[in-house]
């Protein structure tokens, strides 16, 4: 059985580019493709939209320990499908505020809770999901057009951030109503592509 680089039994890379197609067990009619992540071990693969997969994935970060202490690298384009161009943190957030709020039309992140924990909601407008962020040593991967909101934060949170792309402005949806029309109008248009 093969194993990728960090030893575990079964998983190899794709070697289509990162940024075009995301492979997965089929659930459902085919319609556009976007990303590319890992191939089943037994190989049984099958392109899946983008719309239609799970709105939680995380990325296991490996933790190495010893005598001195710990330590969670995190590489792009080896530890997390993208190039990172933007690193930010929220810290200091009280009891009762949520943040995000928002989703993004290309922007790609990965939010590590390096201390603490907090609660994400995330809806990509098909599916609507609650995630707890608590291990420093996983990432949660916030794709294009996924709402995304935080909260429930403990008093001693820290969320690290890593961006595809510096800060654009014109990126954002802030009005949910909006994102629900797009995320949509979107699957429509996929679905009449393959009709």
């Amino acid at each position: 059985m093969s194993k990728d680089r960090n030893g575990l039994p079964g998983i190899r890379m794709a070697s289509a580019p990162a940024d075009r197609f995301k492979i997965g067990v089929n659930r459902g009619p085919a319609v556009t493709i976007t990303r590319v992540t890992s191939v089943h071990p037994l190989g049984a693969c099958t392109l899946i939209p983008f719309s239609r997969m799970s709105v939680i994935q995380e990325t296991h970060l490996i933790q190495r320990e010893d005598a001195r202490g710990s330590l969670v690298a995190i590489e792009g384009l080896v530890d997390v499908a993208f190039d990172i161009k933007r690193i930010y943190y929220i810290h200091g957030t009280g009891p009762d505020v949520r943040r995000g709020c928002h989703a993004h039309f290309h922007l790609r992140q990965m939010a590590v809770c390096v201390q603490g924990s907090c609660r994400f909601v995330m809806d990509n407008g098909f599916e609507r999901a609650e995630h707890v962020l608590d291990n420093k040593a996983t990432g949660l991967v916030i794709e294009p057009m996924v709402w995304h909101e935080m909260y429930d934060f403990s008093p001693d949170c820290v969320l690290l951030v890593l961006a595809d792309a510096p800060y654009d402005k014109g990126d954002y949806i802030h009005d949910y109503g909006h994102f629900l029309e797009l995320a949509e109008s979107k699957s429509s248009d996929s679905n009449r592509l393959v009709a």
